[in-house]
C-alpha cells in the first residue's frame, strides 16, 4: 500500500486524462460495485482547505487500511484551491477528485462541482447539506478566546453583544471579516442575529485584524490582546501552558460545515465517492469529534472522550447563508475598513 502523499504546493504537472471513468451504478444498494471500481481507479486525490489538520491524516490512514485505495492530499488556502480547480476544469485536465473546504467557499464555485451525494452514510446526517453538490463533513464552530491575565474570572463577556462594552476598546483581535473564512462567517451570523447596527458599533471598538488564525491565537495568549474572535475551540489543545480560555456566549456559537464535494471531471469518481462515504462513517466522525470538531452525524455525544466534550457539545447559534456572500464582503469592508 502506498503511503499518503501530502502535496503542499501547486507544483503538480497538469496531465491529460484520456477518458472519464464511469461511475459505478449502485441500484439496490450494491455499494460493493463502487468499492471495486474505486480500487480499479487506483487512488483518490483530495484537496483540503484546512491546512495541517491532524485528524484528517488519521481518517486517511483508516480509509487506506480499510480499502487499500491510496489517498493523495493537497493542502492550501481555500482561495488557492479554488483557483487551481478552476484552471483544471477550464482546461479539461482535472487532477483532483474531492474538495474539502468550507461550504461558504464551495457556494462561490458551483460550476466547478458536480451533483452528489447518493452515499449510504448520508442517511446519518443531522446537519443537512446547503446545496446538492456538497455534503457536510464536520463543523467549525466559532467562540471567543480570552487571555485570563487580562480578563479576570467573572469579567468575561457573556454575550456577543458584550464585545461592545467600552472596556474592550482597542483590546480585541479579529479575523478579517471581508474575505471568505472564519471572520466572514461570524460577520454574517452576527448580522442576521443582531442587525448591521451591531457591526457599526463593533467597528468603533478599534479592532485589530489579522488573517493568520494560529498567530492570532498566540498573540492573545501572549497578552497582546484581551480577546480574539472568532476562535476554533478545537485549537485550544494547541495553546497549552498559555493563560487562555474559550468562552461560549449565551447565544451560542456561529458555525460552518466543512464540506466534501466532487470536482467536475474527477478522474477517480468512484474512489471519490468511497472516500466521501467513509468520512460520514461513525469511526471517521469520532476521529473528528475527538479532535475537537463537532460531528455531522448523530449519536456520538456520549462516545466522544470526556476531555473533548466541552469543545464539541455546545449550543449552535447560526449558520452562514450561502446567497449574497460577495455583497456581504463588500459591506464588511465598508463598515470595518471604511472603503469599497
Amino acid at each position: 500500500m502506498n503511503a499518503t502523499r501530502v502535496l503542499t504546493a501547486f507544483c503538480l504537472a497538469v496531465v491529460g486524462v484520456s477518458a472519464q471513468p464511469a461511475i459505478a451504478q449502485t441500484q439496490g444498494g450494491d455499494w460493493a460495485k463502487v468499492e471495486a471500481a474505486a480500487k480499479a481507479e487506483g487512488k483518490v486525490v483530495v484537496y483540503n482547505g484546512l491546512i495541517g489538520n491532524p485528524e484528517l491524516g488519521k481518517i486517511i490512514k483508516l480509509f487506506q487500511d480499510k480499502y487499500r485505495v491510496p489517498v493523495e492530499l493537497l493542502e492550501a488556502r481555500p482561495s488557492e484551491i479554488q483557483e487551481r480547480v478552476r484552471t483544471e476544469v477550464a482546461t479539461k485536465r482535472p487532477i483532483g477528485d474531492v474538495l474539502l473546504i468550507g461550504e461558504t467557499t464551495q457556494a462561490l464555485i458551483p460550476d466547478l462541482l458536480q451533483p452528489c451525494c447518493d452515499f449510504p452514510n448520508v442517511a446519518n446526517l443531522v446537519i443537512k447539506p446547503a446545496a446538492e453538490k456538497e455534503v457536510p463533513a464536520f463543523l467549525l464552530t466559532y467562540a471567543m478566546l480570552v487571555n485570563t491575565d487580562l480578563v479576570p474570572a467573572g469579567a468575561e463577556p457573556r454575550s456577543w453583544k458584550d464585545l461592545l462594552d467600552p472596556r474592550w476598546k482597542g483590546k480585541i483581535l479579529s479575523s478579517e471579516m471581508d474575505v471568505a473564512g472564519a471572520g466572514h462567517t461570524m460577520f454574517g451570523v452576527m448580522q442576521d442575529a443582531f442587525g448591521t447596527d451591531f457591526h457599526r458599533k463593533l467597528a468603533k471598538q478599534d479592532i485589530t485584524f489579522n488573517l493568520v488564525q494560529n498567530e492570532s491565537e498566540r498573540r492573545t495568549g501572549r497578552g497582546e490582546f484581551a480577546i480574539f474572535i472568532p476562535f476554533y475551540p478545537a485549537n485550544l489543545k494547541n495553546l497549552q501552558g498559555m493563560p487562555v480560555k474559550f468562552i461560549v456566549p449565551e447565544e451560542g456559537l456561529p458555525y460552518v460545515p466543512m464540506s466534501l464535494a466532487p470536482i467536475v471531471g474527477a478522474p477517480h469518481p468512484n474512489a471519490g465517492r468511497l472516500f466521501m462515504n467513509f468520512f460520514l462513517s461513525r469511526e471517521a466522525q469520532l476521529v473528528m469529534a475527538n479532535g475537537g470538531f463537532p460531528p455531522v452525524i448523530g449519536g456520538l455525544e456520549n462516545e466522544v472522550s470526556e476531555s473533548m466534550r466541552p469543545l464539541v457539545n455546545n449550543k449552535l447559534m447560526g449558520r452562514q447563508k450561502m446567497d449574497g456572500q460577495e455583497e456581504r464582503m463588500i459591506e464588511a469592508r465598508q463598515i470595518y475598513k471604511g472603503r469599497n
